[in-house]
């Protein structure tokens, strides 16, 4: 009965376009039910379209918001954060719902207003739905209702190919979500993604003319909300890095949709603004057969002949060595057909099924985040967040390198604002403008500094003005030091391996070389240790005989690594046990920065402890990107081991981690976190058992 209930709502809700599914079903069919309020306010967003300037007829529908429905939620931590897969940390549900308007401003973007409670809990997450009102009013959720379940449940499905003109009269489905602590607050910025890549053809080819093309194994459906994506620091921004795909979008080997099918070029060698499909998973599918993959096959005539012969192209890089690229939501494909060397297969089933006899570029432009498009000129800036260390240069390869093209005729160079100017008085980048077709890499090496530094600066390419920022901050580890069990030695991962980050780690004294194993809770000399000549033991000094710097200055010189005493960062890296670069121990001002510049508590499950500190220790304080610190991190709650005694404390409630500054003969500095906040400069005896963790030199 229930599947039944589904078909005839599909039915229903179909109106040549898009439709809704819902795998769950919602007990309440009531609008606006969950949170009852008796006080409502305005509330304005400033709303940015995802960034794609074209002068085509399709910019502007492309970016048209016909309905806007607000969802909101509320959560169960103060401030609360979005993960790499988009789920927020604690229990995020269903509060309240809203129909809100749309007040064009510009082509990038205009302000949408909705009326919200005054009196709700602070905490929230805002979701934003354009253009899938139907779908929304038939599935409100009800009061308590888990995000996840709520969001995940939304799947689009279509069974024709994308038709432009219902997309131009119904617009694009698009979603964006925020979190903050206070709804009755106006003004904050949200930016847009469209739930459908899009592909554009254009044949450079004077051996081939093209007149048609046709897209293999498309997806027939799509989730409305994205399961991989990341927040950057910019407000709502979201940019997807995986593709979503539901269970049932998956079509028979082969398939293309009819209705549409093949897409007819419309302009002298070209296939533009037709082309729409939902996200495709083209990299696992193609390692498995190339006839599984998401592909084209383009039709036309070959060396001034009168018969059709078509043509496979793969979605992959260019090269012999080229690799398979996944057609994410939200992202424009830029098929170039630079050269056709030989004659074509007699049917589109025929050139599907066989190699591809094209040389073809593929060319990704991310309307999110790194890419944008204006008309049929592009420009291309790889990276919004160069970033340096404290001394101006790298810590690992390519972090304050930018690469930058375009195609606009007037080519590219830095704005005149001040702003900007500010920023590039002190950046000392290696170049500040460029011509059209030749690709630049911009180098960013300033002076050395003490505190970490920000600036905006913004690339004009005709009409297209891009923010980008550079940032020059500690770059800390990936993980707490722990114990490789494998290659006999301590370890720590490196910045942007964030498997690792949940590990517990092992504890150390102030300025010691000893790593102290988190099992068990007491302390007795039969507990492991990890001794500076690498491996463990068991057979370990009471808790008062382990080395420690005790006194005066850490110091690490061979007189000190002697005694087992010094920097333990720099030790593994001398080591040759610690990933590549110069590794120390962070200085108080530097943790404080990290743990305080927009990372939040957030709570999680724990696996159970070990002696290496691989174990996870699920809960602490995280931050997954911001503008201070796009690499992001999680400081597990490891908690500590008591200085006079070596018992373990405050597990899975505090979080502390040493700094190499010392605050008098027996105290040092570290922070430490719980719940609610940092507490910066703490000083306490320097024979506290605390996690460290390392920081790029």
């Amino acid at each position: 009965m229930k599947e039944a209930s589904r078909l005839r709502l599909l039915n229903k809700q179909y109106r040549g376009f898009l439709f809704f599914v819902f795998i769950v079903f919602m007990s309440s069919c009531q609008e606006d039910e969950g949170y009852q309020h008796t006080v409502y306010k305005k509330v304005s967003l400033s709303v940015s379209m995802p960034q794609t300037y074209a002068t085509s007829s399709a910019s502007v529908w492309e970016s048209s918001i016909h309905t806007v429905d607000v969802l909101v939620f509320e959560s169960s931590t103060d401030n609360p954060v979005v993960t790499a897969s988009g789920v927020y940390d604690g229990n995020c549900t269903f509060l309240y719902r809203s129909e809100g308007d749309y007040s064009a401003g510009s082509s990038s973007g205009g302000t949408i207003t909705f009326e919200a409670p005054v009196d709700p809990a602070d905490n929230q997450v805002i979701v934003l739905l354009t253009n899938c009102r139907s779908g929304v009013l038939s599935h409100i959720p009800a009061a308590g209702d888990l995000k996840s379940s709520v969001m995940g449940s939304m799947i689009l499905e279509n069974t024709q190919a994308m038709d432009p003109s219902v997309l131009a009269t119904d617009g694009i489905p698009m979603w964006g979500e925020l979190s903050y602590t206070d709804s009755q607050v106006s003004g904050t910025q949200i930016t847009l993604a469209r739930l459908l890549a899009k592909i554009n053809i254009k044949n450079q080819a004077s051996t081939f003319e093209l007149k048609e093309a046709y897209l293999y194994n498309p997806r027939k459906q799509g989730s409305l909300l994205p399961d991989t994506w990341d927040k950057s620091s910019l407000p709502g921004e979201p940019t997807v890095t995986l593709p979503h795909i539901p269970s049932g979008a998956v079509l028979p080997r082969g398939s293309y949709f009819t209705a549409n099918n093949p897409f007819q070029a419309s302009l002298p060698e070209e296939i533009r603004d037709q082309i729409y499909t939902f996200e495709s998973d083209n990299k696992d599918k193609a390692v498995v057969s190339l006839l599984d993959a998401t592909c084209l096959v383009v039709g036309g005539y070959y060396n001034g002949g009168t018969r059709m012969r078509y043509y496979r192209i793969d979605f992959k890089t260019a090269g012999s060595s080229g690799v398979y690229v996944d057609l994410l939501r939200n992202w424009e494909y830029y098929i170039t057909i630079t050269d056709v060397s030989v004659d074509g297969e007699n049917s589109e089933d025929e050139a599907y099924r066989g190699p591809s006899r094209t040389i073809a570029s593929v060319e990704s432009w991310n309307a999110a985040s790194s890419d944008s498009r204006i008309g049929i000129s592009h420009l291309y800036v790889s990276k919004r967040y160069p970033i340096v260390k404290y001394d101006g240069t790298e810590a690992f390869a390519g972090d304050g390198r930018i690469q930058i093209k375009t195609t606009h005729p007037d080519g590219w160079r830095f704005d005149t604002d001040t702003t900007t100017t500010a920023t590039l008085a002190w950046a000392n980048v290696s170049v500040t403008g460029g011509v059209a077709n030749t690709d630049y890499q911009l180098s960013f090496a300033p002076g050395q500094t003490i505190t970490p530094r920000r600036g905006e600066a913004t690339i004009v390419s005709g009409n297209l003005k891009y923010k980008i920022y550079f940032i020059q901050s500690p770059v800390f580890a990936g993980s707490n030091i722990y114990y490789d069990a494998v290659a006999g030695h301590l370890t720590f991962s490196e910045y942007d391996d964030f498997s690792k980050g949940v590990y517990q780690g092992v504890y150390f004294k102030f300025g010691s070389l000893t790593g102290i194993a988190p099992t068990p809770t007491n302390y007795s000399t039969s507990i492991v240790t990890y001794p500076p000549s690498g491996g463990s033991t068991t057979s370990s000094p009471d808790w008062g005989s382990i080395p420690y710097t005790d006194t005066g200055d850490l110091v690490h010189d061979l007189a000190s690594i002697a005694q087992g005493k010094g920097d333990i960062c720099k030790y593994l890296t001398s080591k040759g046990w610690a990933p590549s670069g110069n590794w120390r121990l962070p200085t108080r001002d530097e943790l404080v920065f990290m743990l305080k510049s927009g990372g939040s508590w957030v709570n999680g499950t724990n696996t159970s402890g070990n002696n290496a500190g691989t174990n996870s220790i699920a809960s602490g304080w995280k931050n997954p990107g911001d503008i201070n610190y796009p690499y992001g991190y999680f400081f597990p709650a490891s908690g500590s081991r008591y200085y006079n005694s070596g018992i373990l404390n405050y597990m899975n409630y505090y979080g502390y981690y040493w700094s190499s500054d010392y605050a008098d003969s027996m105290r040092g500095y570290f922070v430490y976190f719980y719940r609610s906040h940092v507490t910066p400069n703490y000083i306490s005896f320097r024979a506290y058992g605390i996690p460290v963790r390392c920081v790029a030199e």
